[in-house]
């Protein structure tokens, strides 16, 4: 970020705009950077993230069976 000129001094002046900017806008991944959270409470909220990423996965591809079935 330094060689494209991306860090200025603004984003330096408040915290948490420091942390918003340069971490991914992931939950688990700003949990982790902030630091406030315990490291269980970022594993699990990191967890139920994938969890919800797979059943997600799962229902797509139920849905493009089912549609291939009727089509």
């Amino acid at each position: 970020m330094d060689a494209w000129g991306l860090n200025t001094e603004a984003m330096n002046q408040d915290q948490w705009d420091h942390v918003h900017v340069t971490t991914w806008n992931f939950l688990p991944f700003l949990l982790r950077r902030v630091g406030a959270a315990p490291g269980w409470v970022v594993n699990s909220v990191l967890a139920i993230w994938l969890a919800g990423i797979a059943a997600l996965g799962a229902v797509l591809l139920r849905l493009r069976s089912s549609l291939r079935t009727v089509a």
